[in-house]
């Protein structure tokens, strides 16, 4: 998983947050210990910590290409440009 130093997290990249912010890849197991403190139940923690294991090396992945029948017309990217953005910003 990654997160902006001192601030919220923002999906895709800098389309939500200031272009050249850095960031950082947040360790799995003090994120696991975070969730388990936030309540999650122990076997729901090691599942998101499976998850994000399985991101960060490339093995989750689509199953199928983007097409007009698995998809919208609207990118992730545009989207979290265009209505995620503005939302986060001014919360």
């Amino acid at each position: 998983a990654l997160a902006r130093r001192g601030r919220r997290p923002a999906p895709s990249g800098t389309r939500a947050g200031p272009a050249g912010e850095a960031w950082v890849r947040s360790q799995l197991q003090p994120r696991k210990e975070q969730n388990l403190q936030a309540g999650l139940p122990e076997e729901m923690a090691a599942l998101y910590m499976e998850m994000s294991r399985g991101f960060n090396e490339g093995r989750v992945k689509a199953t199928q290409p983007r097409s007009p029948a698995s998809t919208t017309p609207t990118s992730i990217e545009r989207w979290a440009a265009e209505v995620f953005a503005p939302a986060w910003r001014a919360a």
